[in-house]
């Protein structure tokens, strides 16, 4: 009897310390929570509350970073609906303020964020990571619409290249169907980068049941389907959870996706994606965009498909194939996919080098 009640005490602890999602907020805007309200509804929507874990700091600098790692060491899958970027010194909304941060404290706040950012993330290598790719420059002063995350223009933490961090923009659909998978295209307000962006995922109403926009509400989004799909299969790795995720995306415009890439791998800074990433003002970056065509600007090659990410990780489950050959299953199941197709696509999976 004491042997049986001591296995049954490790089985429910367990159980109840598998893991969480958690939900880092940083700078509530408002005193209703309305962006953490919102992120939560997202991410926690079919997850158990206990398993969903809201938290939020008016900074997130030291002082909040040892509170959360209480947190951090039972987390699958934290999601980072927020961004840090470069201070400008110019910034109106500070100069008629006289009790506001300089632009030297701010750019000292700026790269004390991430630094703590950049330690977490590689702190906890057993946790999945997804961060909003951001909306333009939030400043409004260089950009006015979605631009390509650049070492020009670096928002953290989705600029990092961390194994265990995944970067989402927005589509400007709440869900994608598989019949006019096509269709889905990036948010005209989203940040995109073939090189620094690994996801596009779509922006789910709110809690009341609003249309909302934000590369915020993308994140979520990919971190509740993350966080199934660990649920499920408790042995996959962070990596293998993001290679799931990025092997179940639809790639739009397969041939000229081929063209591209190989046309950035040739030449890097000379070529199309490597202009894109050195854009310097709205109109240089539609011209290239309008050069390169009507493919996705993310690493994965297109939208989110959640039917084949859970298909592709049944198969693995199951068979336990590669994961390159479970998602590629899984795709000619969901999209009808021939051989041709197949293959081209497992073609650009290795040049995009994931």
């Amino acid at each position: 009897m004491g042997k049986s009640f001591l296995f049954l005490i490790i089985i429910l602890f367990q159980v109840h310390s598998w893991g969480k999602l958690l939900i880092l907020e940083v700078e509530t805007l408002n005193d209703n929570l309305e962006h953490a309200q919102d992120v939560s509804h997202i991410a926690c929507r079919d997850i158990k509350p206990d398993e969903c874990v809201l938290l939020k700091g008016e900074k997130f600098l030291f002082e909040e970073y040892q509170i959360f790692q209480d947190f951090l060491p039972q987390a699958k899958v934290a999601n980072m609906s927020l961004g840090f970027q470069l201070p400008v010194a110019s910034a109106g909304h500070h100069e008629y303020e006289s009790d506001a941060p300089s632009y030297s404290e701010q750019l000292e706040e700026y790269h004390e964020r991430t630094e703590v950012f950049a330690e977490m993330i590689d702190s906890y290598p057993q946790t999945l990571f997804v961060a909003a790719a951001g909306n333009g420059y939030n400043l409004g002063i260089f950009w006015s619409l979605g631009m390509p995350l650049s070492e020009q223009y670096p928002i953290y933490p989705a600029y990092y290249k961390q194994d265990n961090l995944i970067t989402v923009t927005s589509l400007v659909s709440k869900q994608v169907t598989t019949s006019d998978v096509e269709k889905h295209i990036i948010a005209d307000y989203a940040n995109f980068s073939l090189l620094h962006v690994e996801l596009a995922a779509p922006v789910e109403d709110n809690l009341n049941g609003e249309e909302i926009r934000g590369t915020s509400f993308s994140a979520p989004y990919v971190s509740r389907l993350a966080y199934r799909l660990m649920k499920r299969n408790p042995n996959l790795s962070p990596l293998e959870i993001k290679e799931i995720l990025m092997k179940s995306a639809f790639i739009v415009e397969i041939d000229r996706a081929l063209e591209v890439t190989l046309d950035w791998i040739e030449k890097g800074p000379e070529s199309m994606i490597g202009r894109l990433e050195l854009a310097s003002n709205l109109k240089e970056r539609n011209s290239i965009l309008q050069e390169i065509g009507p493919i996705m600007m993310v690493k994965s090659g297109g939208p989110l498909v959640e039917e084949v990410a859970e298909l592709c990780e049944a198969v693995y489950r199951k068979n336990r194939e590669s994961i390159t050959d479970s998602c590629l299953i899984a795709q000619q199941k969901i999209f009808g996919f021939n051989a041709s197709r197949l293959n081209k696509t497992q073609q650009l999976w290795q040049m995009r080098q994931f």
